[in-house]
């Protein structure tokens, strides 16, 4: 296996792609590797979202279109990945999150499938209200794989564990902010579209008021420096005493915004 993965990344192409200036090479395919990427599981997290009830309104049948879209940006993604592998493949093919990543795509491309042949290849009279819970929670495995896929994809371009480590850290802190920074955009859209007033809910006033307040204590972790000297502490080291008090509020504040979130459906206190 070695020995052919050698002679793979001796050939021809592998070597014109890999050591050309030319920026209609590797760059370009780069570019249309990304290209692909965006309109395959950009598409294709839209849908899940639609059956997860964002958007709910909008009528399902019509996504159907979107369907040729997506897998025209597998393909481009799938070629253009191909010519990526064939570049270094000793390195890729002896990476175990290259083939989780391998995995995760497969699982996605999967489970798409199903939604189409559930959906849009003998698509119901009406959209079922609500989505029934098996596709719910198909949507929410596609979104994860997709996750999974891409987070592995990015850590196969460090080839130190550390570096890895810390990306992948780094990438579920992202996931994590952004997921709950929709979902509460959602909630807040959904209330007010259906008629709760803000001024008249002081629980979800509450809640804003502590996500605010959440933000704007992370805003000062990093302001006051405190984020660079956690960042310079070694193991056994003690944490500087103002990094101790924003950690402290905001473990405060954030239980905060659930407890007062869990206190908007019922409109009373629940101490």
């Amino acid at each position: 296996m070695t020995a052919f993965l050698q002679w793979l990344e001796q050939t021809s192409l592998s070597i014109t792609l890999r050591d050309s200036p030319n920026v209609f090479l590797y760059p370009t395919i780069l570019a249309f590797h990304t290209l692909g990427l965006a309109f395959f599981v950009g598409l294709s997290s839209a849908i899940a979202l639609r059956i997860l009830g964002v958007a709910h309104t909008l009528p399902f049948a019509p996504f159907r279109k979107f369907y040729p879209l997506m897998w025209a940006g597998f393909a481009l993604n799938a070629v253009s990945g191909l010519l990526l592998l064939v570049i270094d493949p000793e390195t890729f093919l002896t990476m175990s999150d290259f083939y989780a990543k391998l995995v995760a795509i497969a699982g996605a491309v999967y489970c798409n499938r199903l939604l189409y042949l559930r959906y849009f290849k003998h698509p119901p009279a009406t959209d079922p209200q609500p989505m029934p819970v098996r596709d719910r929670r198909l949507a929410i495995v596609i979104l994860f794989l997709w996750g999974a896929s891409i987070t592995a994809g990015r850590l196969t371009a460090y080839d130190d564990s550390q570096a890895q480590v810390h990306t992948a850290i780094g990438t579920l802190i992202v996931s994590a902010v952004l997921l709950t920074g929709g979902y509460m955009a959602v909630k807040v859209w959904r209330a007010v579209s259906h008629g709760v007033v803000l001024k008249s809910d002081v629980f979800l006033q509450l809640k804003l008021l502590f996500v605010l307040l959440a933000g704007v204590n992370l805003l000062l972790f990093y302001v006051t420096g405190m984020s660079k000297a956690v960042d310079r502490l070694e193991a056994g080291d003690e944490a500087p005493p103002l990094a101790k008090v924003f950690a402290g509020a905001s473990l405060a504040l954030w239980i905060a915004v659930m407890y007062f979130a869990r206190l908007i459906p019922s409109g009373t206190f629940q101490p």
